[in-house]
């Protein structure tokens, strides 16, 4: 890196830091807190261990971004070990110090390297075809739903105890803390728990995730089977569900992309600086899945394989001390939570539950996990599709790319299943190679359809004729994710019969009642008192700040709940309030009847920003 631009950045990374320190309007926090948090400690990492030619343009993006989460949130723990409480003060000038102190060491570096671009401008109108694309689909009315089940009862509930420096959250629920830190991360950084902010983290990543795809695909095969598989995974409902809630999955992707992407790098290399930089990078972001979740393991099998690979057909002498500094940067990363977490009094009551709830003594194919709640989240056409390319992925030679993705996809396919009693959608861990897998049968489709398309006259035109008929394939997909995501009025699953939807839990679907409102006139206390409600406590409790209780004083009924539970209040109960949410009621309140004069209206538009200006915290 020039030192022009070394200084360049030194200095929006300092202005970013004061900016946040000394503002406690999000707004203008907003833009240098996505800096700060998700690319500026990252990008200096990531330019430091590589020259400016050894990544792509995009590879450098991701890989930031890749990066930032793991520094910020390694960060986090470190700072909450150190000092038993993390603030404002003492987070974000650990994440500048370490920025700068990042940079600075590219002023000893020689790199006059250039960065490589895109081949020709029609790969480049592709990929930025591509971005729009999945842009659209994690971004366009991000903000629009309130947080659901597990997101509002482990990641918010359990940051307002982070931030009031509760430790034990890290360690004693069910699984791994990021989602929870990067969560607390977010308040800390733009001083709210607005919804839109604290899913742009998720979302960003889901992002660079699609732009993997397209990078890996290419990588192992060709730019076609790189530009499809982004194409599959920008419209794939599980990536755009995780894109748009507060959950792991979406970072969990992106490293199990990135360590296979870097691994992969690591295989090809020749020089022995280029084959410590990529095996260690990747085996890096190998060890930040697993951290983020149990899910980051399912891509072991394939890491493990391209190692195996590289020592077993080359000559290389440092093989054992590089494999041995790799397995100790995996564990050392691994164990910032697997150690305390294991060694927890909670960790047998954990791994019970586990075993009871996931796991039973009888086989069974979930061929209903895979195809009725894939169709929900994906549409029938789209699971057809992926299945039938890839039967043609296989019309070609099984080289070592075609073991790779089959040793990817056969662990997590086989485990979740057949092994596993309720997949759920953990599933979306085999879609992973699943889709490039598909992509390379749409080329090969391409490829025979040109030699051998059953009308002979119009064989010269098969490979346009196949690609389009591609296209209006993901056009009816596209149409299908826009409905069930993005388009919230009416919201399209709330407004089914629940015998026609998959038992279980609903991820990232558009839901909106107002619960900022009665969470405003409680937390104001303007209405106080027990109160009993149709909707699942783990939404009421974060809302309102109060869980359910006996002998309510009132009764909170919402329309179409994600609870699915409807009943009529006890006829001594009257309307007291009325939640309105674009003039249409979402939220009736009723109690006593004798204390009831008159129904009191609220539009929830009007109490949004109030509502969330409630958590802000003074700074300066």
């Amino acid at each position: 890196m020039r030192r022009k631009a070394i200084v360049f950045w030194i200095l929006i990374t300092l202005i970013s830091t004061f900016t946040i320190l000394f503002s406690e309007s999000p707004s203008s926090c907003f833009i240098p807190g996505i800096l700060l948090m998700c690319f500026l400690p990252g990008f200096a990492l990531m330019r430091f261990i590589f020259r400016s030619d050894e990544v792509h343009l995009l590879e450098q993006l991701c890989l930031s971004i890749g990066f930032s989460l793991a520094i910020s949130s390694v960060e986090f723990v470190l700072a909450f070990h150190l000092f038993g409480k993390v603030t404002t003060n003492i987070l974000i000038p650990a994440w500048g110090f370490t920025s700068i102190f990042l940079l600075s060491l590219n002023f000893f570096r020689k790199d006059t390297s250039v960065t490589s671009l895109f081949p020709g401008w029609k790969t480049f109108l592709a990929v930025l075809s591509l971005i729009a694309l999945a842009s659209f689909f994690r971004f366009t009315h991000l903000g629009y739903s309130e947080y659901q089940g597990d997101e509002a009862m482990f990641c918010l509930s359990n940051s307002l105890k982070l931030v009031n420096g509760d430790k034990s959250v890290l360690f004693t629920e069910k699984k791994p803390p990021l989602e929870r830190i990067v969560t607390t991360m977010v308040y800390l950084t733009f001083n709210s728990y607005n919804e839109f902010l604290v899913k742009l983290p998720f979302a960003l990543t889901s992002l660079a995730g699609v732009i993997v795809f397209y990078l890996l695909g290419r990588q192992l095969f060709s730019s076609l089977v790189g530009i499809t598989a982004g194409i599959l995974a920008a419209i794939n409902g599980y990536f755009i569900a995780f894109s748009r809630i507060v959950q792991y999955q979406s970072i969990v992707i992106l490293c199990a992309l990135l360590s296979i992407l870097l691994l992969y790098r690591f295989l090809q290399a020749v020089d022995k600086n280029q084959i410590t930089r990529f095996l260690l990078s990747g085996v890096f972001f190998l060890a930040f899945g697993v951290f983020t979740h149990y899910d980051g393991a399912f891509v072991l099998p394939a890491a493990v394989y391209i190692i195996l690979h590289k020592w077993t057909t080359g000559t290389f002498k440092h093989a054992m001390s590089l494999t041995t500094w790799s397995l100790l940067l995996f564990a050392l990363i691994v164990s910032l939570f697997y150690v305390p977490f294991i060694f927890n009094p909670n960790f047998a009551k954990v791994f019970e539950t586990y075993k009871h709830s996931r796991f039973s003594s009888e086989l069974s194919f979930h061929y209903e996990t895979l195809f009725k709640a894939g169709s929900l989240y994906n549409s029938l056409t789209y699971i057809i599709c992926l299945v039938a390319f890839s039967v043609f992925a296989f019309f070609r030679k099984f080289s070592f790319e075609m073991r790779l993705l089959s040793t990817w996809f056969i662990f997590p396919f086989v485990f979740l299943m057949v092994i596993v009693s309720r997949p759920g959608t953990h599933i979306y861990n085999y879609f992973l190679p699943w889709l490039i897998l598909a992509a390379v049968g749409l080329e090969n489709l391409v490829h025979l359809s040109g030699r051998h398309f059953f009308i002979t006259s119009l064989r010269k035109y098969a490979t346009t004729l196949t690609l389009l008929g591609f296209a209006v394939l993901a056009i009816t997909v596209i149409y299908h994710v826009y409905t069930v995501f993005i388009k919230h009025d009416p919201e399209y699953i709330w407004n089914q019969p629940r015998e026609s939807i998959q038992k279980g839990g609903l991820f990232g679907f558009p839901y909106h009642r107002g619960w900022k409102t009665v969470g405003y006139l409680y937390r104001t206390n303007q209405v106080r008192g027990n109160y009993i409600s149709n909707e699942k406590d783990k939404i009421t409790s974060y809302y309102l700040r109060s869980n359910q209780g006996a002998k309510p004083k009132y009764i909170i009924l919402v329309e179409k709940p994600q609870s699915w539970k409807y009943f009529t209040p006890p006829e001594d109960y009257a309307v007291s309030a009325q939640v309105l949410y674009k003039g249409k009621p979402t939220i009736t309140i009723y109690e006593d009847r004798s204390n009831v004069q008159e129904v009191k209206i609220y539009h929830s538009e009007e109490y949004e920003l109030l509502y969330d200006r409630l958590d802000r915290m003074p700074r300066g």
